[in-house]
């Protein structure tokens, strides 16, 4: 139990953690591992599973300690963004580190490790040193940024190697094109590390093949008519197929229809583990799969309220897939978006894509409390122009999907609020009087984690 002192600890230790960003610098992975050795190398506790990409390595990552945990191991699992709690980072079978250990953790990392590790670098040691305290079987570590000169990069040796879908995403970092960011995220491959990846987009596969042959990685792809997925109702139905192996059908805890792609790349994971000293019967990875739940990916907060994290290109593309297969399954219903983000992403480019999609009625706007949050004139702004370009424009010109066309005569009505908040228990209350009204919030995993935090505090108490 939490006494006041620890609670008073706590929150002086995440609001310093918070700052870090002030006053730290970027740090090559050689200098993390040079903190990894301070710290008597932590990472050695136990084999890691490593997952990068642009999309869904949440998703995968959670999939893959889900089946782990189900086959009787001990599973920690580290990724990143959190949506409400800071701990949410770091978990052993589920389970957030206490807060106690947490303050205790990160003031020996602040005292040993200097200069001062950056925010993710300083977390991810906070991680290390409470897995190595808990003696967990596996390890399954979510790759912050790119790949190549990620933080967690700085491992010692991994057992897996995993790259999701690659997409154009922190394009500042990593490059302008598929190829250039693939390159960045294959650099988590290494020799003799099994990898699994997928084989789209064709520019990225390319370059992450040739990758893995030059370092010596076996690697198994996933292909797209490897799975399938199809709504049902709530959930998706995953039909998977790998050679070798009995054909496997397992239902989703989501109606994202991409949540088929992550969890096929996770059974694969778990297939290339079972023999290296694990034992992951297809029990288990039914079972895992079944159970698992991932916050901020198609999630219902509430009876017709979803949320999702899709904030980029891809991940809009995809989350709009999911809402035309619940759009066809309901035959009518008036849908709204609730949609903010923040400045650096090309959030204006997704709204043309929402706009042309014809899948919404009402488009709602609010800015976010992050100060890297688009304000609401410029959300404002960048919707009308959606609107705008539409108007003009043929849906398949701007979505590249000539099945998903837009009636110019009826553009969704525009509404905008000063707050997440405000919009959310607005939205709430319609939703209590108009039972034909489904609402899907999206464009920012920060929009999801402030859905998240204001869930607690009221949301349930309006049903």
């Amino acid at each position: 139990m939490c006494t006041p002192d620890t609670d008073r600890e706590y929150n002086e230790t995440v609001k310093f953690i918070r700052d870090i960003p002030k006053f730290a610098e970027k740090h090559s992975p050689d200098v993390t591992r040079g903190y990894l050795h301070t710290l008597q190398n932590p990472d050695l506790c136990a084999p890691i599973v490593h997952v990068a990409g642009t999309n869904g390595k949440g998703s995968v990552c959670n999939y893959l300690a889900s089946i782990l945990s189900c086959a009787g191991y001990r599973t920690a699992l580290f990724t990143s963004p959190h949506l409400v709690d800071i701990r949410e980072r770091m978990r052993i079978d589920g389970n957030m580190i206490p807060k106690a250990g947490f303050v205790r953790l990160c003031g020996k990392v602040k005292r040993l490790c200097t200069p001062l590790p950056t925010f993710f670098e300083f977390l991810f040691l906070v991680a290390m040193l409470w897995f190595r305290e808990q003696k967990p079987d596996v390890i399954v570590l979510e790759v912050g940024l790119g790949g190549r000169l990620d933080a967690t990069n700085s491992v010692s040796h991994t057992a897996v190697s995993v790259i999701t879908r690659i997409g154009l995403d922190h394009m500042q970092y990593l490059g302008n094109t598929a190829a250039a960011i693939a390159g960045e995220k294959a650099g988590i491959l290494r020799g003799g590390t099994p990898a699994v990846f997928l084989d789209t987009p064709d520019e990225a596969y390319r370059v992450i093949q040739r990758r893995a042959k030059t370092v010596g990685a076996p690697f198994r792809v996933v292909r797209h008519s490897d799975y399938h997925g199809s709504l049902c109702g709530d959930s998706v139905l995953l039909s998977c197929h790998e050679d070798g192996f009995e054909d496997l059908s397992v239902q989703l805890h989501s109606p994202a229809l991409y949540q088929a792609e992550n969890a096929s790349l996770a059974i694969a994971a778990a297939r290339l583990l079972d023999g290296q000293g694990f034992r992951v019967p297809e029990k288990s990875i039914r079972e895992g799969i079944c159970k698992a739940v991932w916050p901020g990916r198609m999630e219902s907060i509430a009876p017709r309220f979803y949320v999702d994290g899709g904030h980029n290109d891809d991940g809009i593309h995809a989350f709009l897939a999911s809402v035309s297969a619940m759009a066809a399954a309901e035959q009518g219903g008036h849908r709204v978006l609730l949609f903010s983000a923040v400045r650096d992403k090309q959030y204006g480019k997704e709204l043309r894509a929402i706009a042309a999609s014809g899948l919404f009625g009402e488009i709602v706007t609010a800015p976010l409390e992050d100060p890297r949050g688009a304000s609401g004139g410029e959300l404002q702004g960048a919707v009308r122009s959606a609107l705008a370009v539409v108007r003009g424009k043929a849906a398949a010109d701007l979505t590249g999907d000539s099945t998903i066309l837009y009636d110019t005569d009826e553009l969704p009505e525009v509404t905008q609020y000063a707050c997440v908040r405000d919009a959310a228990a607005a939205l709430m209350e319609r939703l209590r009087s108009e039972p034909q009204t489904i609402v899907f919030a999206a464009g920012s995993l920060y929009l999801a984690g402030e859905l998240e935090r204001y869930r607690q505090d009221f949301i349930h108490d309006q049903f």
